[in-house]
């Protein structure tokens, strides 16, 4: 074209060379286009096939990648991805795709760059949006992720895992609205065992354990191995009143943590206890306590224990070795006065519940056990002060007795 400069300027203005960016130039590239588009099919075909050969290059190139990410040979990968981004830098998919290597390398940063390079040449595909959230997610930015996560619902609200992660993000915050999450997970994908998990494992600490038992047994179908879920369906078993069933779940957790974890056999003791079978409760809390002497629980149901069983001044003498150990924790206090109650020393157990209320005021249940004792002392009106006190605290009257 620079040979015929002249002409061309006289035909559209001068220095149209120099300055493309004016009506004459764009008049100039219209009717060379019209031309090329008319008269030159011959060097249309040309550019045409030339194109197709680079757009194939790169599909090849991108082909050979994912199956490199498939067998887990990552870097591999992504220099295959960059081959075919090099040559055709407007797909999406390619930067989604390297975007995921470089998450299966835990490259999280990289992989969120490559995925909103995915995004800013398509916004309607979901992957990449849930790419950026599960990311974050990872990382621990969850304010972004949650918003990047309900970006993905509102470009496709069925695509199920983002539910999923969005009930993984509001769990520690909200329990009941990541429960809704995880129910809308699974109802929109009832094949995906870990949305029936999610909401096993929410209802269950919701202790609605009768929900919870399906979720969790669904999941249980191909999962056997899962320690922490097994001890859920039997605390679960266990809370319903189905014993045996509760029992075989945590044996099997003994068996295979080889009997070296207390929560095991603290777990199996609890069942032993609220089925009644002191003796086999009793030898499992001890048996925790030998492996793990810091958690607190094993001594107070140690104690429990042993007032159910009768022994109310061998409970005495534990709880007093606990409280010389910890002499701030309530709990002993209480089973402590439970026991002095049981030998009819009831200024004891009132004194025990009196400096448990120091330690812990907000435990108003301990009124009416003290408004019980004083009861039995025939002090009616510090039963009575007791007793309102209580319902003032907006504690309704626990079980006589209750452990």
């Amino acid at each position: 074209m620079v040979k015929y400069e002249k002409d061309i300027n006289k035909a559209f203005g001068i220095d149209i060379f120099n300055d493309s960016n004016t009506e004459a130039g764009r008049e100039l590239g219209v009717k060379i286009g019209k031309l090329l588009a008319t008269d030159c099919s011959t060097f249309l075909e040309y550019i045409t096939k030339q194109n197709d050969g680079q757009v194939n290059k790169a599909e090849n190139l991108y082909d050979k990648a994912e199956a490199l990410s498939q067998k887990g040979q990552y870097n591999q990968a992504i220099e295959l991805y960059n081959q075919a981004i090099l040559i055709n830098p407007a797909y999406p998919k390619y930067y989604n795709s390297r975007g995921i290597a470089y998450y299966r390398l835990q490259n999280y940063y990289r992989a969120i760059g490559d995925f909103y390079l995915s995004t800013d040449l398509d916004s309607t595909n979901h992957l990449p949006y849930y790419n950026i959230a599960y990311s974050l997610y990872h990382l621990g930015d969850y304010k972004t992720s949650l918003q990047m996560v309900e970006k993905t619902i509102e470009t496709n609200h069925y695509y199920c895992v983002a539910h999923n992660l969005k009930g993984l993000l509001l769990d520690d915050d909200n329990l009941e609205e990541a429960l809704s999450c995880y129910r809308k997970a699974f109802n929109c994908d009832t094949t995906n065992l870990v949305h029936s998990f999610n909401v096993g494992y929410a209802l269950y600490r919701q202790y609605n354990y009768t929900e919870a038992i399906g979720f969790l047994l669904k999941y249980y179908e191909e999962n056997h191995e899962n320690q922490d879920l097994l001890s859920y369906i039997g605390v679960c078993y266990n809370n319903l009143g189905e014993y045996n069933k509760a029992l075989s779940f945590h044996d099997k957790v003994i068996n295979m943590t080889n009997s070296k974890q207390w929560i095991p056999f603290y777990n199996r003791g609890m069942v032993y206890y609220d089925s009644g079978d002191y003796v086999a409760a009793l030898k499992d809390f001890k048996q925790a306590r030998s492996i793990d002497s810091s958690d607190l629980d094993i001594d107070i149901y140690i104690i429990r224990t042993l007032i159910k069983a009768g022994q109310y001044n061998d409970a005495i003498q534990v709880a007093n070795k606990c409280i010389e150990l910890h002499d701030d924790v309530a709990g002993f206090y209480d089973v402590r006065a439970q026991a002095y109650k049981e030998l009819n020393k009831f200024q004891l157990a009132i004194n025990d519940y009196y400096t448990s209320l120091d330690l812990y005021p907000n435990d108003c249940e301990v009124h009416f056990y003290i408004g019980q004792l004083y009861d039995l002392l025939n002090q009616k009106n510090k039963a009575h002060l007791a007793y309102q006190k209580a319902k003032e605290m907006g504690c309704d009257q626990p079980e006589l007795n209750s452990l």
